[in-house]
């Protein structure tokens, strides 16, 4: 389990959260040496938005906002040298709230 705070709008989050080992995709070679990306989704144990109970903003209009924001930060702590593609994976393979 993972401590981390951001911000999101300029509220400040704190959370504690767990991530799922990250595995790659490889999506070169032979067809059956490849496979798609596994693990690295995050999951709130505790979310508080300046003290107050706030997992219920996950299913809001700022749910994906905030999810980023402890992605960033999270996997930042979580293994520094994958930080990167795992968010722009996420991302890519998101659908964006317009």
């Amino acid at each position: 389990m993972i401590n981390i705070e951001f911000r999101v709008k300029g509220l400040l989050f704190s959370a504690i959260v767990e991530i799922e080992p990250y595995i790659p995709a490889k999506i070169f070679g032979k067809p059956e040496n490849c496979y798609p990306r596994e693990g690295g989704d995050i999951r709130f144990i505790k979310l508080e938005c300046e003290g107050t109970d706030a997992k219920f903003l996950l299913r809001s209009d700022l749910g994906y906002e905030i999810e980023v924001a402890a992605m960033d930060i999270a996997y930042k702590i979580y293994d520094s040298e994958r930080a990167e593609a795992m968010i722009d994976d996420f991302m890519a393979n998101s659908i964006c709230p317009s």
